[in-house]
C-alpha cells in the first residue's frame, strides 16, 4: 500500500471516530470539518484534509472561522504534509492563526518490548457502574469539565453508524485506575483513543497494560491497521514506541485565539 493511500485511510478513520462521540462531520471537498460543540476542546473540533486551490484558500479559511465561531469554538486546523497548497500554513499565520504543536499519527508495526505489568488488571467495560468509572477517569485524567460527563456517558452507550468500540478499564489493587478505548470504523482500521490514568496511579504501568490489551483486541479482529495519535515528543509517544508503534505522518496544529 502506498504511504499516502494509508494516510488518507487513517485521516478518514480519525474523522469517523469523532462521529462516534456524537460529533458532526462536514466534507466540503476542499476541507473536512469535525464539530462537537458539546465537547468544546480542540481535539474534538478541527478542520482537516485541506485540499484547496490558490483561488479558494481564503474561502476555506473564512468558512472554517465562521463555522467555528458560530458554535462558540476556537477555529482549529490540523494540517498534514500533503495539504494543498503546500504553503497553506503561511496563509493561516497571515490571518492570525498560531502554531499549536504537532500531533504524530502512529501505526503499530511490531510486538511490544514491554511486558504486561503484573499489578494491573484490565477488563472490558460492562454495565453502568463500569461506564461511570471509565468516564470519571477520562474527566480527571484529561482535566475535562465535569459538565461533559453526560455527553461522554452517552458516547459509551451509543455507537454511530459504521463505528464500533470497546472500552477497557484498568484496576490497581481493586480500584479503578485507568481507561482506554479501541475504536473500529469499518475501514479495516482500529484506533486507540482516550488512554487516561488517574494521577495517583501514574507511573505504575496502567497505560502500558491498557495499550497491550488494545493491541490484543486488535489482533483478534480482522482489521489491517492499528493506529493512534499522540503529541510529538511527549512521554506518551516514547511509551508507544516501546510498544511497537512508529510514526506514519505528522499533523501541525494551528489555532485562532
Amino acid at each position: 500500500m502506498r504511504a499516502q493511500d494509508l494516510w488518507w485511510r487513517l485521516e478518514w478513520h480519525r474523522v469517523q471516530a469523532m462521529r462516534g462521540l456524537g460529533g458532526t462531520v462536514e466534507d466540503r471537498g476542499n476541507v473536512v470539518l469535525v464539530l462537537n460543540p458539546e465537547l468544546p476542546a480542540k481535539g474534538f473540533n478541527f478542520a482537516c484534509k485541506v485540499d484547496a486551490g490558490e483561488s479558494s484558500k481564503e474561502q476555506v479559511i473564512d468558512y472554517v472561522v465562521e463555522a467555528f465561531r458560530g458554535k462558540g469554538l476556537t477555529p482549529h486546523f490540523q494540517l498534514w504534509s500533503i495539504t494543498r497548497p503546500a504553503d497553506f500554513g503561511v496563509d493561516l499565520w497571515q490571518r492570525g492563526f498560531q502554531e499549536d504543536g504537532e500531533l504524530d499519527v502512529m501505526v503499530w508495526k511490531k510486538p511490544a518490548s514491554l511486558p504486561t505489568p503484573p499489578d494491573v488488571r484490565v477488563h472490558a467495560v460492562s454495565g453502568r457502574a463500569d461506564r461511570e468509572a471509565a468516564v470519571e477517569i477520562v474527566l480527571r485524567g484529561f482535566d475535562f469539565p465535569i459538565a461533559w460527563k453526560d455527553v461522554l456517558m452517552s458516547s459509551l452507550g451509543e455507537e454511530a453508524d459504521q463505528v464500533a468500540g470497546q472500552t477497557f478499564l484498568a484496576d490497581v489493587g481493586g480500584k479503578p485506575a485507568g481507561v482506554a478505548a479501541l475504536v473500529r470504523t469499518g475501514e479495516k482500521i482500529s484506533g486507540i483513543y482516550s488512554v487516561a490514568t488517574l494521577p495517583e496511579f501514574r507511573r505504575r504501568g496502567v497505560a502500558t497494560a491498557l495499550s497491550l490489551r488494545c493491541i490484543d483486541a486488535y489482533q483478534d479482529s480482522d482489521d489491517e491497521v492499528l493506529a493512534l495519535q499522540v503529541l510529538h515528543g511527549s512521554e506518551a509517544q516514547r511509551l508507544y514506541e516501546k510498544l511497537g508503534f512508529e510514526t506514519a505522518y505528522a499533523l501541525t496544529l494551528h489555532s485562532l485565539p
